[in-house]
């Protein structure tokens, strides 16, 4: 028999068959189980074959890349508004808080700038009361240093605790265009505002809100602002980068160390420096008596009042 004739008659056998099976399964209204079961169940020989290990390529899990230690701003994206207009009444009324940047992007990571930057913001977050700018000025965005009223305590909000936190730091020799002002949204929304102080070692935050100084990435706050190193009356939006731009960032401008200018002050001093100048009333001591002949009391000199 030919190769078509072949296939032609084995095709008509399959055919009849699968024609009788469908006839015989509509007439019981049923199909037969097991003849289910063996077109379902795979062959022992299919069974080993498949049990036997794939040889593949094992892919090795990627690492997942930390957040930077810096703030990166968006070049293109540069505000000229310096914080909306309020930061320009700021620099009329204290010219010499403003300006004077210099050369370096960041400053060297040492012991020194560590206690340095701990004691100023804890000093400065202990002898400043928080008040809001609308309370304070009846204005609700206003940039100032903190004063004291009629003897009272210093009083101010966010960017006022981080305008006195860079006025002495810059006393102390932390370059200005190493600090910068962060514009953020808390953990719940809120706006906030901080001092970042850029050093080798990363972003450092000092906050009203947090006796601690923290990197940028770890304070679980969202940046969306921040003035440039260059000109701190101007801002930039904030993108989110990995720690791969790092050594970008920092060769932009270079770094330097610092040298402290006098002691470093403790927190205590900090804050003591800070305290507005009371009106205190000093006894003077009182001379000592004389020996006297007679037993007679020696009558004691009134105290005299010193101011």
């Amino acid at each position: 028999m030919k190769l078509g004739s072949l296939k032609k008659h084995f095709s008509s056998k399959i055919v009849g068959v699968t024609a009788f099976v469908s006839v015989a399964a509509l007439a019981q209204q049923t199909i037969i189980p097991e003849f289910v079961e063996k077109e379902k169940a795979p062959t022992a020989a299919v069974v080993q074959k498949r049990s036997k290990p794939i040889a593949a390529v094992q892919k090795v899990p990627a690492v997942k890349k930390k957040a930077s230690l810096f703030l990166h701003i968006e070049p293109s994206y540069i505000i000229s508004t310096d914080y909306f207009s309020v930061y320009s009444a700021f620099c009329n009324e204290f010219a010499s808080e403003c300006g004077g940047q210099g050369y370096a992007s960041a400053i060297v990571w040492s012991d020194e700038v560590k206690e340095l930057l701990s004691n100023v913001n804890l000093g400065v977050n202990a002898s400043v009361e928080f008040a809001y700018d609308k309370d304070l000025y009846n204005d609700p965005a206003k940039f100032a240093i903190p004063q004291s009223i009629n003897g009272e305590p210093l009083r101010g909000d966010c960017e006022d605790y981080a305008l006195l936190k860079r006025r002495i730091l810059r006393e102390h020799g932390i370059p200005m265009e190493t600090m910068m002002i962060g514009i953020l949204n808390t953990e719940k929304g809120e706006l906030h505002n901080v001092l970042v102080v850029r050093t080798m070692g990363g972003d450092y935050v000092l906050d009203n809100r947090s006796s601690e100084i923290k990197l940028a990435r770890d304070t679980g706050y969202t940046y969306r602002l921040m003035s440039l190193p260059s000109n701190d009356r101007l801002i930039s939006h904030v993108l989110q980068m990995d720690e791969s731009k790092d050594t970008a960032l920092l060769n932009t401008y270079g770094a330097r160390s610092v040298t402290i200018s006098g002691t470093i002050p403790s927190a205590e001093d900090v804050r003591l420096s800070l305290v507005p100048p009371e009106e205190v009333i000093v006894l003077a001591q009182a001379p000592s008596p004389q020996p006297a002949a007679s037993s007679a009391a020696v009558p004691t000199p009134a105290p005299t009042l010193l101011r």
